[in-house]
């Protein structure tokens, strides 16, 4: 088992607290499929939305209008945007399928799961 602030990991299923997952942690995963390489978590993956406008018609019924401008905004619950340590390039991967890491398991420069040329202290004197 691994454990985490907010992340428990049980027989390879994780469990977010709440539900959410905390992009501005520290912790790094797996992704199911992509073995041997560590991940950061950037965010929910954005979709385009449309702004609308509440209006009244003649009658002083309400209607929802688009007015013409749009915005991207986070598909909470959606997929998560993922890259790889060491890497820019970004992964849309389900959460499902994140696997969180102990530090000590990945290398901090190539993310490599299981390398240790980084010089991180991997001494289990915590």
């Amino acid at each position: 088992m691994v454990r985490k602030d907010n992340v428990e990991c049980v027989y390879g299923v994780v469990r977010w607290s709440g539900g959410e997952l905390d992009f501005d942690a520290a912790y790094r995963v797996r992704v199911r499929g992509l073995d041997g390489v560590a991940f950061r978590l950037l965010g929910w993956e954005p979709r385009w939305e449309p702004n609308t406008a509440l209006m009244i018609d003649e009658d002083g019924q309400e209607y929802e209008q688009e007015t013409g401008e749009s915005e991207w905004v986070p598909n909470v619950g959606g997929r998560v945007v993922a890259v790889m340590v060491g890497d820019d390039r970004r992964h849309l991967v389900d959460p499902d399928d994140l696997i969180p890491l102990d530090r000590r398991d990945y290398c901090g420069e190539c993310g490599q799961v299981g390398c240790t040329h980084d010089g991180y202290d991997r001494s289990e004197d915590d």
